[in-house]
């Protein structure tokens, strides 16, 4: 019996690993000491019989059994005898199979979104995309656990802090914008916390453990559904700012289906890609990304008639109308550091992912002597710097004139402008700012 089980989880492993047909699983006879018998095609990718995955409870492992099952976080989870996670399937479709250190993940339809391998001879864990382009690493401490997230080219972008024992998460710190994620000992998020070590998000949780909500220093607030997926975003006035829609496939499979914005823009998706967006009434469209398999390849910004070029990560590369760049993305050992706009010669400045200062230069300067800039502290964050007036959370709220003494102000969650205050008496503070973007919501 124990041959004929290591044979049944190779052709269950291997038939996935090929990335042709999946296959499932049942008990010949009901029998559970009997061989398993497999059956691939089409159809059993998309139709796994539900009395395979809906078990909410751990199974005893019987002898010959190749997986037991159970429900985590809204997703089936299959688990070999020995306690190792084989495969996971999303509730909106998505399966990830594993194997030997290696691991390949599908979307609903079938499609590749990623493949992981250990890098022989490392620490590290290679993640590519369907495309085959390497998307970044893991790197993985004692007793494979994650200590840190590094990008295609290995620059650091997460680091996995634990106990003096190695057992419990201490915090995430956001390399790229120096933000911590603080987790308690059950080892769930507590509160974000920025670079100056100020609380700026709390996640709160209802009896059971699920995320409810993630409010922010400034009241906006993001709310989630009992499987943990976002409903919808609210600014300090209880108003909706962007609210997600999910349908129920012929499959079963609960997807993202929209997103509307406070604006009435509808974004429809498609295996939690974002396709096109369009106008309240549904005539105008918009925007449309488009992709090649799952990777994104560039976007279309049809009121500019303006196209953005995106790298394997998605990162924004450049912007372009026709053959001519617009706009050019500036990064420094894999942190945003610029953006320079062709058009006007313009080039904004980014510290931890916020702007710090706009500049008009005779052309675009390197990511060297950007970050050369910054190093040296001729450019630096500071919450109101004589031109932009930046929240605690370094979000611009606010853009101080002072040969003119005007003040504009802007939406902390969209970025658009909302009023224009001229010749005012003095600079305002980032209190008096706030407290200028309340009144003018409440005069709405």
């Amino acid at each position: 019996m124990k041959k004929t089980f290591k044979k049944t989880i190779a052709v269950l492993m291997i038939a996935a690993f090929a990335g042709s047909n999946f296959v499932y699983a049942s008990a010949v006879d009901g029998n559970p000491d009997a061989a398993y018998s497999f059956t691939a095609g089409p159809e059993n990718v998309y139709n796994t019989s539900q009395a395979y995955r809906k078990p909410v409870e751990m199974m005893d492992i019987l002898p010959g059994r190749p997986v037991s099952a159970h429900n985590q976080g809204g997703s089936s989870q299959y688990i070999s005898p020995s306690g190792k996670l084989m495969l996971s399937v999303a509730k909106d479709g998505t399966r990830t199979y594993s194997l030997k250190g290696a691991t390949k993940k599908y979307d609903k339809d079938g499609g590749l979104i990623s493949e992981t391998n250990r890098v022989e001879g490392t620490d590290l864990d290679e993640t590519k995309n369907d495309a085959g382009q390497v998307t970044g690493y893991t790197q993985l401490g004692y007793g494979g656990k994650v200590v840190a997230e590094l990008d295609k080219d290995k620059n650091v972008e997460r680091s996995y802090v634990y106990d003096k024992y190695g057992k419990n998460l201490e915090y995430v710190l956001n390399e790229n914008t120096m933000v911590k994620t603080v987790y308690g000992k059950n080892g769930k998020a507590k509160y974000d916390m920025n670079y100056e070590g100020t609380q700026i998000a709390w996640y709160n949780y209802d009896k059971y453990g699920s995320i409810e909500s993630k409010t922010d220093i400034q009241q906006n607030k993001t709310l989630f559904d009992k499987d943990g997926n976002m409903k919808e975003t609210t600014d300090w006035a209880g108003n909706v700012a962007l609210k997600y829609n999910y349908k129920t496939d012929d499959k079963g499979n609960y997807t993202l289906d929209t997103s509307v914005d406070k604006d009435g823009n509808i974004t429809t998706y498609k295996n939690n890609n974002p396709q096109k967006t369009t106008s309240g009434d549904g005539t105008i469209i918009t925007r449309e990304w488009k992709y090649e398999g799952n990777t994104l390849i560039y976007s279309h910004d049809r009121n500019k008639n303006e196209i953005t070029w995106y790298d394997a990560t998605g990162k924004s590369l450049y912007s372009s109308i026709d053959d001519f760049v617009t706009a050019e993305w500036i990064y420094s050992k894999g942190k945003l550091v610029g953006t320079w706009d062709n058009t006007t010669n313009k080039l904004s400045v980014f510290i931890n992912g916020n702007v710090v200062g706009n500049y008009t230069v005779s052309g675009k300067p390197s990511a060297q002597v950007i970050q050369g800039m910054i190093d040296s502290g001729e450019i630096k964050q500071d919450y109101v710097d004589g031109e932009r007036v930046l929240d605690a959370n370094g979000k611009t709220i606010g853009l101080w004139n002072k040969t003119s003494n005007r003040l504009t102000t802007y939406d902390v969650i969209t970025g658009k402008q909302l009023e224009v205050y001229e010749n005012l008496s003095k600079q305002p503070s980032v209190a008096e700012v706030m407290e200028l973007i309340r009144q003018a919501e409440m005069a709405k």
